[in-house]
């Protein structure tokens, strides 16, 4: 396993890491954030649709008594539909006494950090 890349973004007073390493035939990302742990794992696997269009299927597995696997199989849809290689995330996030609406919202800023990232994949490191 290489590692390809390491990005870091802080959401509100908490820095998130996030390091992509690369597998003959796809991508493993780990995402690390405070108190970090193994909640959740995704896999994305990319397609082309009959349109043509890219698109990639998300599955996901949840630790007992955690709410990351969705989050982390939605991340990896990303990755894997833009880089078009299978993508596993793994992902356990706690911040302490978070609300819903800050859960939204540290959502809304995973969902944008990653197309940033899958972005950057794409140009930079192709499977080619």
């Amino acid at each position: 396993m290489e590692k390809l890349a390491d990005y870091t973004k802080n959401y509100l007073t908490y820095q998130m890491i996030t390091t992509v390493y690369s597998k003959i035939n796809g991508l493993i990302i780990d995402v690390i954030t405070p108190d970090e742990h193994l909640g959740g794992i995704g896999v994305g696997i990319p397609y082309i649709r009959k349109n043509g269009v890219k698109s990639a299927n998300l599955h996901c597995i949840s630790v007992p008594t955690h709410r990351d696997a969705e989050l982390a199989g939605k991340l990896a849809q990303i990755v894997a539909k833009n880089t078009e290689v299978p993508v596993i995330v793994i992902l356990g996030i706690h911040i302490p006494n978070i609300t819903r609406n800050q859960i939204e919202n540290l959502t809304h800023f995973f969902m944008e950090w990653f197309l940033e990232i899958s972005t950057d994949l794409a140009k930079n490191f192709s499977s080619s």
